[in-house]
């Protein structure tokens, strides 16, 4: 197979042609920053997907049921197709709150969370890791695509995975609600636990407190 490769210096969100994916074994955080992304018609092309199941299928960072998980979600995607694939994007993640990908969940639209876009834009720029200015640092596919570009270079792995576990508990809120919605996405966010050392139970935790949270809400009714 001819490997796909993601170009570590660009971000997902810039037009791509052969997308590269780098030699750390962290090169697993590029294919999950790919798939928790926006389903662009690029990801559709050559084969992108097919070397990402590679990759995921190789990767002794998870384990073989997160595995299972995420080439689920992978074959799922080849078998729906981009236009299919974007609309269900659209509907889960990008409509509301409740499943953004932006670390708002921590901050908020508060004077801390811009504070917290500042730290992040001196840590890609302090890295060389350009994005574009429409972007917004927070962006979780973005930062895992600069964590996966930060493993190529700082030959670190251990503080790569203690970035992760530092926003962990937004990992597992989205894990939980994806799990409620029997969304195939989960796996993602199991995988980037699991890198960060977490174990899964969190995820249950974080379900149990949602089902308490609607009950008492029920209740007010």
């Amino acid at each position: 197979m001819q490997t796909t490769q993601l170009n570590n210096s660009t971000s997902v969100h810039e037009p791509i042609t052969q997308p590269t994916i780098g030699h750390s074994d962290l090169k697993l955080l590029k294919v999950l920053s790919l798939l928790i992304d926006y389903p662009s018609n690029e990801l559709f092309l050559g084969d992108t997907l097919a070397d990402c199941t590679e990759i995921v299928a190789k990767s002794t960072l998870i384990s073989p049921e997160v595995r299972a998980q995420i080439i689920d979600l992978i074959e799922d995607l080849i078998d729906t197709g981009s236009l299919e694939a974007q609309a269900r994007y659209d509907g889960l993640f990008e409509r509301g709150r409740s499943l953004s990908l932006w670390f708002e969940h921590v901050h908020g639209e508060s004077r801390d969370r811009g504070q917290a876009m500042v730290d992040l834009m001196g840590q890609y720029q302090e890295a060389g890791f350009e994005i574009s200015v429409k972007e917004l640092p927070d962006y979780l596919p973005l930062y895992l695509e600069f964590l996966a570009y930060q493993a190529t270079i700082i030959e670190d792995d251990i503080q790569i995975r203690m970035d992760i576990a530092d926003v962990s508990h937004i990992l597992a809120l989205l894990a939980a609600r994806l799990e409620g919605r029997g969304s195939l996405y989960k796996g993602c966010f199991n995988a980037l636990l699991q890198i960060a050392g977490k174990p899964l139970d969190i995820v249950e935790e974080y379900q149990e407190k949602s089902a308490k949270r609607s009950v008492m809400t029920a209740l007010k009714h």
